[in-house]
């Protein structure tokens, strides 16, 4: 008879959880997110631990598949349309004809675990960017020269 090993049985449903993550969600790099504050706030050295905003879009820089836990770490930038430093995307907000910027905070490790938490109403902490889900070719490509040239990845 087979003993029944709790450590086993959460490794088990860890593994399962984050394969099925991976499967509904597109974690790959250029794809653009809707990160809750509150995240951002843990997250970010001197963050605005007073911002009543409800979140900012988040841009996964992602370019490995070495994700296999719910601890495993998704790399974001942090967008901002005030802080008009780093790598400018349009379409993320409402406004089409306003850039949000990525890079101008360091970039910002979320474990894949986080992708799964719901707020006290029930909604996703961090959610696919509806207006933008991902950036097209020529972006991603800008984003790429942009992540070498400040030394983000080599």
């Amino acid at each position: 008879m087979t003993e029944f090993n709790d450590d086993k049985f959460q490794k088990v449903q860890e593994e399962r959880w984050s394969r099925l993550l991976l499967t509904l969600l597109p974690l790959d790099f250029g794809t653009c997110w809707w990160v809750k504050e509150k995240i951002w706030k843990e997250k970010i050295r001197n963050y605005d631990q007073n911002s009543d905003r409800e979140g900012h879009p988040g841009l996964c820089i992602r370019q490995s598949r070495g994700l296999k836990t719910l601890k495993s770490l998704v790399p974001m930038l942090h967008g901002s349309s005030t802080h008009k430093v780093g790598y400018p995307v349009w379409g993320i907000s409402p406004k089409k004809d306003k850039a949000t910027w990525f890079g101008h905070v360091h970039t910002t490790c979320i474990s894949l675990g986080r992708f799964r938490e719901k707020d006290n109403q029930g909604d996703m902490m961090i959610q696919l960017n509806r207006l933008k889900p991902r950036l097209d070719d020529p972006e991603a490509e800008g984003l790429r020269q942009f992540l070498q040239q400040t030394g983000i990845y080599e």
